[in-house]
């Protein structure tokens, strides 16, 4: 795979000023994640893999690019783009997931990746959900020569602006596009096409035509759940030619890891199963039910331990319980209430002999005990006490404030609140505990 920038319009960078990309991508992941040398060597492997299958000029290619959740498909492809703009690409296009909360942290991981070193900003530049009223700034970037990155939500009112904007510019239809559609088989898939004579489903549409303005197109398709994709006709539009599978780095902790390994244990299902089964609109003033309540528990606990090693670890727990925004309220209030107990009661160094004092005692004590027998829980108590003066809780979902992204830079445990926000392709720094209640 050669290194060397081959610019269409015959401008090229001098070598000696030009930096090799992928190489110093490799470098700067290595430092930021502290990855081994294999990791490295993996990572760089699996990028030449996915672009040995790059098009020819005036075709298309689809590779679909297949790894366990949290196994590092973000950083390949991050990796893949570093080497598209090595090899020549002007533009890449990514297709991240519907939300705004995904978008932005799409951008942010990629403007922070891929413009990480003096003078990168030379090279790249990475621009969100563009209208026709940017277009001028969009147009001079890759009038400069400059790796346009455009990170797209499948929105149809997103999708359409954008198409709007290659209107406007007949140059971009005579580049040629590496097309990222990360979480391929969410939402960008046609949903009709069992319905030969139907219209295409709308997001499907739109994407398809802006793919269809350019000439040359190498689409790769990024998932943890290929199998919609897999079995698509291979006269299918969104077929792959090819299916490259990432391997998960030292590092990786994701279910693959937990199930091969046996760590996770058979327990019994919760004894307030029915309430969240059967709950639509959970009851306002009501204690903290009993499943909640331990999860809670454990995350104290667990990220406790976690600090004694390493004090400013990032450890989160995700309650993805509901769709419904009044929902998220009352979560937020059952778990505000239970830690303002907390504070009442542990406020000490010793613990008091109240019976309200004592039931939490004796339920803390039971957790800890319960998925950590190897260790005393009164000599763990103090750090304990000690965390729960550190925890936050927020919502996140579509309205006002709770909009807004994590700023992880300032929390140490955190327990976010959400529903549609929180599902696939949005990632939890520091996931230590998830309470999932939804199906």
């Amino acid at each position: 795979m050669s290194e060397k920038s081959i610019f269409q319009q015959g401008f090229q960078f001098l070598e000696e000023e030009r930096p090799s990309f992928l190489t110093g991508y490799s470098r700067h992941i290595k430092e930021k994640y502290s990855l081994e040398d294999g990791d490295c060597e993996s990572l760089v492997s699996g990028v030449e893999k996915i672009m040995d299958s790059s098009p020819d000029k005036g075709s298309t290619k689809q590779v679909l690019v297949v790894g366990d959740i949290q196994s590092g498909k973000t950083m390949s492809y991050g990796g893949l783009l570093s080497a598209a703009s090595d090899n020549g690409y002007k533009l890449i296009l990514v297709f991240t997931g519907t939300s705004n909360t995904l978008q932005k942290q799409t951008h942010t991981r990629l403007s922070q990746d891929l413009i990480h070193g003096k003078g990168y900003k030379r090279y790249w530049k990475v621009i969100s959900d563009p209208k026709a009223s940017t277009y001028p700034r969009f147009a001079r970037s890759l009038k400069n020569e400059k790796t346009t990155v455009v990170v797209l939500k499948k929105n149809k009112d997103v999708l359409k602006d954008f198409s709007s904007i290659i209107d406007q510019n007949s140059i971009i239809g005579k580049e040629r596009v590496l097309v990222i559609d990360d979480e391929a088989d969410f939402a960008g898939l046609n949903n009709n096409e069992s319905n030969p004579e139907g219209e295409p489903s709308t997001i499907f549409k739109k994407m398809q035509e802006i793919i269809d303005n350019f000439t040359t197109v190498f689409y790769c398709q990024y998932t943890a759940t290929p199998q919609g994709i897999l079995v698509l006709d291979k006269h299918n539009k969104r077929s792959p030619d090819k299916v490259v599978f990432i391997k998960p780095g030292s590092k990786y902790t994701g279910a693959r890891k937990f199930l091969n390994e046996g760590v996770f244990r058979e327990i019994e299902p919760a004894k307030d199963i029915s309430f969240w089964e059967e709950t639509k609109s959970f009851p306002k003033g009501e204690t903290i039910p009993d499943s909640l309540q331990r999860s809670l528990v454990y995350f104290v606990i667990a990220a406790a331990l976690i600090h004694q090693k390493d004090r400013d670890k990032v450890c989160s727990m995700m309650v993805h319980c509901s769709r419904a925004t009044d929902n998220h309220d009352v979560v937020s209030e059952w778990i505000n209430e239970e830690i303002r107990r907390w504070d009442k009661y542990f406020h000490e160094d010793r613990w008091s002999v109240t019976n309200q004092e004592k039931k939490y005692k004796a339920l803390f004590e039971n957790v800890f005990k319960e998925n950590f027998p190897q260790k005393k829980f009164d000599s763990h108590f103090k750090i304990i006490k000690e965390e729960i003066k550190d925890l936050e809780h927020r919502i996140i979902d579509g309205r006002g404030d709770y909009k807004h992204d994590v700023d992880w830079n300032q929390v140490t445990s955190l327990i976010l609140i959400g529903g549609e926000i929180l599902k696939r392709g949005y990632t939890v720094k520091g996931l230590v505990v998830t309470f999932l209640t939804r199906t």
